[in-house]
């Protein structure tokens, strides 16, 4: 059941309006941006009065923008609109209860030790930053829903490359391959939801990758996948990657699918997945 944002104190003439909070009935999380504690939510503008444009694609934009908490404190995040090109982009309550889903789930993924970034908080650092879908309205428009995350920006840019800058060949595939390994056994990665693995991470600019692209969240099923299903989504998503990579050149993407496998196997994992990975690894070979 949904609640409402009480607010006691609101804004004078607030630009947006809190519509509603979290759409799940979990205990509070610290970790996430607990909208029923948040008092206002603005947009940053630029010098010409035109909000400030962080990045964006077929399925909205990301605005620079702040969170002020009902305690005084306030942080910078990013506020991603989704544009209703039609009637299927439109994001409905129970759209926003699988972002919500999605988000606390990856939330709880702490990312395991890699010597590439040696600085890495173990035991704090999660697989996703701290994210949380609000429901707003602005002006007299429609309400509608947001995705409110931590913001990563220098002299107002964003430290993410676009998605198309994520070339397959030239990250960290240690990384790459422990990310799909837990969305697979998760039951993230299914037929549906493979069309968006293709451009589903966002690279730091420091090199790490992290799974941004939530409208994966609309092809979540909840319904519980096998453990063999699992191991052949994780192996099929492995393959779907090379072959946007290497379309013409069968030797060299079956050459990069087998480095990928040999890496995706040398992570922590249940034993018995790992065995079924190592006896559906060759189905994904082109011949």
């Amino acid at each position: 059941m949904h609640r409402h944002a009480n607010i006691r104190r609101p804004p004078i003439n607030p630009e947006i309006k809190l519509i509603r909070h979290r759409v799940t009935n979990e205990k509070f999380d610290a970790s996430h941006f607990p909208s029923s504690f948040i008092s206002e939510l603005k947009i940053r503008k630029d010098n010409s009065g035109q909000p400030i444009k962080l990045g964006g694609g077929y399925f909205g934009e990301i605005l620079l923008g702040d969170v002020i908490f009902k305690n005084g404190s306030k942080q910078r995040v990013a506020i991603k609109k989704f544009i209703p090109y039609d009637k299927k982009l439109i994001i409905t309550d129970s759209d926003a209860m699988k972002y919500q889903y999605f988000i606390d789930r990856l939330r709880k993924i702490e990312l395991e030790h890699d010597s590439v970034f040696p600085n890495r908080q173990i035991g704090k650092a999660k697989m996703i930053p701290k994210t949380a879908m609000v429901k707003i309205q602005e002006g007299e428009r429609d309400p509608e829903w947001v995705i409110v995350s931590q913001a990563f920006v220098k002299d107002g840019k964003s430290k993410f490359k676009e998605n198309n800058d994520v070339t397959i060949d030239k990250f960290n595939s240690s990384e790459y391959t422990w990310t799909i390994l837990k969305l697979g056994d998760a039951g993230f990665i299914t037929e549906t939801s493979l069309n968006f693995l293709s451009d589903l991470f966002t690279q730091h600019k420091d090199g790490s990758l992290l799974p941004m692209d939530l409208d994966f969240a609309r092809t979540i099923d909840f319904k519980k996948r096998d453990r063999d299903t699992r191991a052949n989504d994780i192996l099929n998503a492995l393959a779907l990657h090379v072959d946007y990579v290497y379309k013409k050149d069968k030797d060299k993407r079956n050459a990069q699918y087998i480095k990928l496998v040999l890496e995706l196997l040398k992570h922590k994992m249940d034993l018995k997945l790992k065995d079924l990975l190592i006896q559906h690894r060759k189905k994904y070979l082109i011949k």
